[in-house]
């Protein structure tokens, strides 16, 4: 049987998202106020370059920015791995 998702002004781009998880969110913006957030943020994108950078040598990084940096995350290129089945 397959569900047709309908026009029910879904909050999130899964049709059948669930809004419950935006107290989460909420809560911890909430939680670390202003100046926790800020600090939560900076720690966030010096982490992902220090491990983009460490990884560069081994794993392509795609999606950086002109000067090389990333933002709080990253994707690396693990398309040419190849596994073998026994």
């Amino acid at each position: 049987m397959i569900i047709e998702p309908s026009n029910s002004g879904a909050v999130s781009s899964a049709p059948f998202g669930s809004a419950s998880i935006l107290p989460i969110s909420i809560a911890y913006i909430w939680g670390l106020g202003k100046e926790g957030l800020r600090k939560a943020t900076a720690v966030g994108i010096l982490a992902a370059n220090y491990l983009a950078s460490r990884l560069k040598d081994h794993y392509k990084v795609l999606y950086t920015g002109e000067n090389g940096l990333v933002a709080h995350e990253f994707i690396l290129d693990i398309r040419p791995i190849k596994v073998f089945s026994i």
